[in-house]
């Protein structure tokens, strides 16, 4: 089940509208129906809110992965220039 239908099953076992889940949520009425729509997804802040409204719990994607072999600290700078201008050997 997508997590669009997730919310709206959500919603509607809670017996709300798309107003009052929106209210509840402190958000505008159009915000909710793009998250209902799939059109937009709520913020890590908003998920938690409605976690704690319908009593549910609404996970959120872990983080993309690196690409394989590729540090977050290595540097994608290409190498810097030789003291004779030539680029520097890369590895």
């Amino acid at each position: 089940m997508a997590k669009w239908e997730q919310l709206i099953a959500a919603r509607e076992s809670k017996h709300l509208s798309q107003a009052e889940a929106a209210e509840q949520a402190q958000v505008g009425v159009a915000t909710y129906q793009r998250w209902e729509q799939g059109k937009a997804r709520p913020q890590p802040h908003h998920m938690r809110s409605l976690s704690l409204i319908f009593q549910t719990l609404f996970e959120q994607k872990p983080p993309m992965p690196s690409p394989a072999g590729v540090s977050s600290s290595q540097s994608t700078q290409p190498p810097a220039p030789t003291a004779s201008g030539d680029p520097a050997p890369t590895r």
